[in-house]
C-alpha cells in the first residue's frame, strides 16, 4: 500500500483550525506551523504544503528546507506571498483557493454599498449614542459600479449588483466585449476614463508588479467628488498617502464617518489658511490623541492599580530619576 504524503499545514496550530480537513482526508499525516512557529524545521519530508496563514512571506526564506514538496495549495484566492523566485522556477505544483470565495466576497460587497448608500455607519453610531432621528439618504438602483478586476470574484460582485439594479462596468487586464454582467469590460488603459463614470469604484484585482500602486493620486483625481471607493485587494494595490490627500482634497468620498465632518474640515482649512497655513502643507492622521494627564498615565495607572488588585511585591521606591 502507498503511503499517504505528509501534509505540511502553514498557518495553524492543530489539523482541526482547518474544518473538514481531516474528515475527507483520513489516514494522512499532518504537521501544524503556527504563526511565528519554526516553518525551515518542519519542512524536511514535507509533500504538501497548504498555505492556511494567507501572508506569509516566511516560506521563502525556509525554502531551501523544502526538498521533497511537490504541491503547495494556498487556502485564499491570492497567491502573492508564495511567488517568489525559489518556488516559481521549481516542478512545484502552486494552486489557490478560486472561485472559493465568490459568493462571501459578492454578498460583503453589495453589503458594504447599501450600508453607504443608507447611513448604516452614522446611523448604528446615533443608536448607541440613543440619538433618534430622521436622516435622507440615497437609492443604489441606477447608480453606476466600476468593478477593477472583472475575474470571478469581481463577475460575482458584478451580478450581486446588478440585481439592485445598479449599472456594472469592469476592468481587466486587456478589454474585452460586454457580457450579462458587465455593460463593458475595458483595459487598464481605460481605467481613469471609466473612473469619471463611476459612482462606486470596487478594486478587487490580484497584488502583481504590474498591479502595485494601481491607484495613486492620478486615479483618486479622476474620479467623482461623491464617488465611493472600497479595496477589497491587498493595501499595496494603493498609495495610502494619495488616498489620504484624496480626502484632504475633497477628491472622493471614502469613510462614512470623516465624510460627515467634510464641511468642518473645510472650515478649518480656511481658517488655517487665514493664518498662512497652506493646504498642501497638511497631513491628516486618521486618529490621534491630545496629550493630557489622563491620557499620558491611564495606562500605567491600570498597571498598578492591577498589581496592587492582585497583591503587589513588598518593596520600597526611594529614587526617581529622570533619563538623558
Amino acid at each position: 500500500m502507498t503511503p499517504q504524503p505528509t501534509i505540511l499545514i502553514y498557518g495553524a496550530t492543530t489539523p482541526a483550525d482547518v474544518p473538514g480537513l481531516t474528515t475527507h482526508l483520513p489516514g494522512y499525516a499532518f504537521r501544524c506551523v503556527p504563526e511565528g512557529g519554526d516553518l525551515a524545521g518542519a519542512l524536511p519530508g514535507a509533500e504538501v504544503i497548504l498555505g492556511w496563514k494567507f501572508n506569509a512571506k516566511e516560506l521563502q526564506s525556509s525554502w531551501s528546507n523544502a526538498k521533497q514538496v511537490k504541491w503547495v495549495h494556498w487556502c485564499g484566492a491570492g497567491v502573492d506571498a508564495a511567488l517568489f523566485p525559489e518556488l516559481a522556477s521549481s516542478d512545484v505544483i502552486l494552486t489557490n483557493a478560486r472561485g472559493l470565495f465568490d459568493d462571501a466576497m459578492a454578498e460583503y460587497a453589495a453589503g458594504l454599498v447599501i450600508g453607504l448608500a443608507k447611513g448604516f455607519w452614522p446611523m448604528f453610531k446615533a443608536q448607541e449614542e440613543r440619538r433618534w432621528g430622521y436622516a435622507m439618504t440615497e437609492t443604489v438602483a441606477g447608480k453606476r459600479a466600476l468593478i477593477v478586476g472583472a475575474g470571478s470574484i469581481g463577475t460575482a460582485m458584478g451580478t450581486k449588483l446588478r440585481a439592485l439594479n445598479m449599472e456594472v462596468e469592469g476592468i481587466a487586464r486587456t478589454a474585452r466585449p460586454g457580457d450579462d454582467v458587465f455593460s463593458a469590460i475595458g483595459g487598464m488603459d481605460d481605467l481613469n476614463a471609466a473612473l469619471d463614470r463611476a459612482d462606486y469604484v470596487l478594486l478587487v484585482t490580484p497584488l502583481t508588479e504590474q498591479t502595485r500602486n494601481l491607484f495613486a493620486a492620478p486615479q483618486f483625481k479622476a474620479m467623482q467628488s461623491h464617488a465611493r471607493f472600497l479595496n477589497f485587494g491587498r493595501g499595496p494595490l494603493v498609495v495610502e498617502e494619495d488616498l489620504i490627500a484624496a480626502l484632504r482634497d475633497g477628491a472622493a468620498e471614502l469613510e462614512p464617518d470623516l465624510e460627515r465632518q467634510r464641511e468642518a474640515y473645510e472650515a478649518l482649512f480656511d481658517d488655517l489658511g487665514a493664518l498662512g497655513v497652506e493646504r498642501q502643507s497638511l497631513l491628516l492622521a486618521w486618529e490621534f490623541k491630545t496629550v493630557s494627564e489622563d491620557v499620558s498615565l491611564r495606562d500605567i495607572r491600570h498597571v498598578r492599580d492591577q498589581g496592587l488588585a492582585t497583591g503587589a511585591p513588598d518593596y520600597v521606591l526611594d529614587e526617581v530619576s529622570e533619563a538623558d
